[in-house]
């Protein structure tokens, strides 16, 4: 996903990734959260995971044409600690759902 995403990253420019991603990232939360069909889930899950993937390449790029040099180690740290700190406080919260016994969905 990070080679692939790098060269459309490259190819596209930053911001053209990153409202793809966006896009993306609806499309697979709505399909996860209309579809009764566990294999569809996974389908959209993998979506999820590919833009997920593809988001850092271009906001690498984003935080690079957007910031001066003397700016760019402080935003790329909040990019990269946003990113982390969001997808596990998801999982913890999700994943306490499912222990509490509640469906999938």
């Amino acid at each position: 996903g990070k080679l692939l995403g790098a060269a459309f990253t490259d190819a596209l420019g930053g911001w053209t990734v990153l409202v793809g991603v966006f896009g993306m990232w609806i499309v697979a939360t709505l399909g996860a959260v209309l579809t009764s069909s566990v294999d569809l889930f996974g389908h959209f899950w993998l979506l999820n995971s590919f833009a997920y993937t593809v988001t850092w390449g271009a906001a690498v790029q984003v935080v690079g044409a957007s910031y001066g040099e003397a700016e760019r180690p402080a935003q790329l740290s909040k990019v990269a600690s946003a990113s982390r700190f969001g997808a596990t406080l998801g999982n913890i919260f999700f994943g306490q759902l499912l222990s509490a016994g509640m469906h999938w969905r």
